[in-house]
């Protein structure tokens, strides 16, 4: 599975593609094929090291505030596989790294459902510009 991961604090240069392990949902989560990533303010201090986490024994470190992705399974009391979702990284305290990668376990507790009217693009937007899910 591929993820965009910086190995060192600063600019874009610092992201590279990287292979990584495929996510295994634990009790309470569930698994997210993401569609489309956002870049947020919060994407930037992260990476730059402007965040009071930033510590070398936090790299490498995958990035990536939000995101909007299908649940691929396996399914809660919550959502169903096939159902959008809009996902929140680290910064918002839902799953413990980024979202930059192709799929994510995250807690079905953290997501919120992407209504019909909201593409994809829209919805990994939202805390950028919250309003798109609501209205």
């Amino acid at each position: 599975m591929k993820a965009i991961q910086y190995g060192a604090y600063g600019g874009y240069a610092e992201n590279s593609l990287v292979d990584i392990p495929e996510p295994e949902a634990a009790d309470g989560q569930v698994l997210v094929d993401m569609k489309t990533v956002g870049i947020n303010p919060l994407d930037n201090t992260f990476r730059s090291g402007g965040h009071f986490a930033a510590t070398a024994a936090n790299l490498p470190r995958i990035g990536g505030q939000m995101g909007a992705g299908v649940v691929v399974g396996p399914g809660s009391s919550k959502f169903k596989v096939g159902d959008r979702v809009f996902v929140t990284g680290p910064g918002f305290g839902i799953i413990a790294d980024g979202v930059w990668r192709e799929r994510v376990a995250a807690p079905a507790a953290g997501l919120w459902p992407i209504p019909d009217h909201v593409d994809d693009d829209h919805a990994a937007a939202f805390l950028a510009g919250a309003g798109y899910l609501t209205g």
